[in-house]
């Protein structure tokens, strides 16, 4: 600085340092947010990743089946085309060979020859068998074959699996007896799993039709848990020709005095006179969840259902494809544990042997390798649950291999927060072993309460268990009764549902009287011996 020029006065020299602190402040500002928004598009870019590979690994197999199928009559309808004899024919199949080395799995791995080559090596013989005995042009079948597959885009396989169909009707016959059971919730889950097994336009319609039953029955029972817990002590109620006064109500449970007797009635317990009761007299129910109720109920009446429903389609709303439902098996006539047409499969003793269940868990994980690898998720795990339940349920599926699946799926399903879930596939192992399905449950319960960490997943556990409370009780297994009431009251707690914490504790309550009563009963039968 030359002698001429003045020195900065101090309020200038902290002027221009305000203002560069000021500068620095914004570019730190800038670069955190450009940091903050490449963590975020990172993340996305993860399970954006993530969703595909999953998506890949379920699609991959009913890709390569079409892309098969469609070279299988392609290569056929070239042949009759131009006239070949039968050797020529037989040398179509050799581009399988070849594609056969590809690597096929998501990951890349070269899959086994033998497993590649099952249902892709079954088409193209059928292909050139089809060519093989007409030179003509190609028939009316293989022409249709030809329109779903090549014409189709993805080449859908034409042959009906017999195995996977018969795994199909199980879920269905099984879905119908839950919503005979008024479970909606379990056949939600079903008739999801049976979708995924569809292979005909009216196997598809089908689960379609089932599914909105399915919402229309949960919201039916929602409306009469409403209804029920809007009604007041000492108010009449005409059912049949008997008229009843409400005691006491709550949303899962309601008491009636009736010719001088006190009944009470969880919801999905309530006789159909009380339902109808409750209908009638205008507290409940559109016609269209009346008529899902009387078609679909155990107790229902189908003639009863037709009438409702023909009522809503002639005021203008189209529901024409429930309609057909009426015309299936009745679900009463079909228990959750039968298939149509079969009888009931023998029970067997748990397998034991720790070497034959070592080789079942090593056969089962690598036939399903893909759905184990991706089961990390919520989503992953009630998937594999979903796939082992529905395969265990095969006709030619081994012992050891059948509880290996059961196991596996009913962990996963309580590791994916899904407690009804894992009861229905104690159910189903109780189908074909010889076990104590209510203990079973008990445990499940109890393990479904530790793992819950969100309030969502302790609601789960606790409308689960509070259902069981009333099987336990009915069977007089005072012990299952009083670990699943202390399950459902701990859980309920922590949902913060006042309802729910309410029902939980009438629960307890209600298991504490029998217990009390039962120990009476146990030390008077004492004293009279």
């Amino acid at each position: 600085m030359s002698p001429s020029t003045p020195r900065p006065g101090l309020s200038t020299v902290r002027a221009r340092w305000t203002k560069v602190r000021e500068a620095a402040l914004r570019m730190f500002g800038v670069i955190t947010a450009a940091v903050a928004v490449a963590i975020a598009a990172a993340f996305y870019f993860h399970a954006r990743q993530r969703e595909i590979a999953e998506s890949r690994a379920e699609n991959a197999p009913r890709v390569a089946r079409g892309k098969a199928h469609a070279a299988a009559s392609a290569a056929a309808t070239t042949a009759a085309a131009e006239g070949r004899e039968a050797e020529g024919v037989e040398k179509a199949p050799a581009p399988e060979t070849n594609r056969q080395t590809r690597p096929t799995t998501p990951t890349g791995d070269a899959k086994p020859p033998a497993v590649k080559t099952g249902p892709d090596a079954s088409l193209m013989t059928l292909a050139a068998a089809e060519a093989k005995h007409d030179d003509s042009p190609p028939s009316e079948e293989l022409a249709a074959e030809k329109t779903k597959g090549v014409a189709g885009g993805q080449g859908q396989q034409a042959q009906v699996d017999p195995q996977k169909q018969g795994v199909y009707r199980q879920s269905v016959a099984a879905a119908r007896a839950a919503m005979g059971r008024r479970d909606p919730a379990a056949a939600k889950r079903t008739i999801k799993a049976a979708a995924k097994l569809a292979q005909t336009p009216e196997e598809e319609a089908e689960t379609t039709r089932l599914a909105a039953l399915a919402s229309y029955l949960d919201e039916f029972w929602k409306t009469m848990s409403r209804v029920i817990a809007g009604l007041t002590p000492a108010q009449e109620l005409t059912v049949g020709k008997t008229v009843a006064i409400v005691v006491e109500t709550s949303p899962a449970q309601i008491t009636l005095r009736s010719e001088g007797r006190e009944l009470s009635y969880a919801v999905k317990d309530l006789p159909r006179p009380i339902v109808e009761a409750l209908v009638q007299n205008g507290y409940a129910a559109t016609k269209v969840l009346l008529g899902s109720y009387l078609a679909m109920d155990a107790h229902g009446d189908r003639q009863a259902a037709r009438k409702v429903w023909q009522e809503v389609i002639d005021a203008g709303q189209d529901i024409k494809d429930l309609m057909a439902e009426l015309d299936a098996a009745s679900p009463r006539r079909m228990p959750a544990h039968a298939a149509p047409g079969k009888s009931e499969v023998a029970k067997t003793d748990v397998p034991t042997d720790r070497s034959g269940i070592q080789q079942a868990e090593q056969a089962v994980r690598a036939q399903f390798e893909v759905d184990y690898n991706l089961a990390s998720g919520i989503s992953g795990k009630l998937k594999l649950s979903e796939k082992l339940a529905a395969a265990a349920g095969g006709a030619r599926v081994p012992a050891e291999n059948r509880f290996v699946m059961l196991r596996d799926a009913r962990d996963y399903a309580l590791a994916a927060g899904e407690p009804g879930a894992a009861c229905d596939v104690i159910d189903q192992m109780a189908r074909y072993f010889t076990v104590d399905p209510l203990e079973m449950k008990t445990a499940a319960m109890e393990q479904g309460a530790k793992m819950a960490r969100t309030s969502a997943g302790n609601r789960e556990v606790a409308q689960c268990t509070l259902g069981l409370v009333d099987q336990a009780l009915q069977a007089r297994r005072w012990d299952e009764a009083d670990r699943l009431a202390s399950v459902a009251l701990s859980t309920a707690q922590k949902t913060r549902n006042t309802a729910m914490i309410r029902s939980a504790r009438d629960a307890k309550l209600k298991v504490d009287d029998a217990l009390e009563k039962a120990a009476g009963s146990g030390q008077e039968k004492k004293r009279q011996k």
